[in-house]
């Protein structure tokens, strides 16, 4: 019985740390390549840290650009906004 709590408890402390593995993404916008990283992943209701890169297509740093990030998430059954 004592072995099977013990395996529960690292089964869910694995899961969690996997759970909340950052996310990344890369996408093209144009001739840049634009990198996002979140800290969560999911993102959860309060402080969730981004990251953009922005490179233009010879791979060099973009550090003029003026970023706009418009976030949100859909109402769902059982879950909020």
């Amino acid at each position: 019985m004592k072995k099977t709590i013990v395996f529960s408890v690292i089964l869910l402390l694995v899961a969690g740390i996997a759970f909340a593995k950052d996310y990344e993404v890369t996408k093209k916008a144009g001739e840049f390549d634009v990198l996002v990283r979140i800290d969560k992943n999911p993102p959860v209701v309060g402080d969730n840290n981004i990251s953009i890169e922005i490179k233009d297509s010879s791979g060099k740093p973009v550090t003029d650009a003026t970023v706009k990030v418009d976030y949100g998430m859909s109402a769902m059954p059982g879950m909020p906004a």
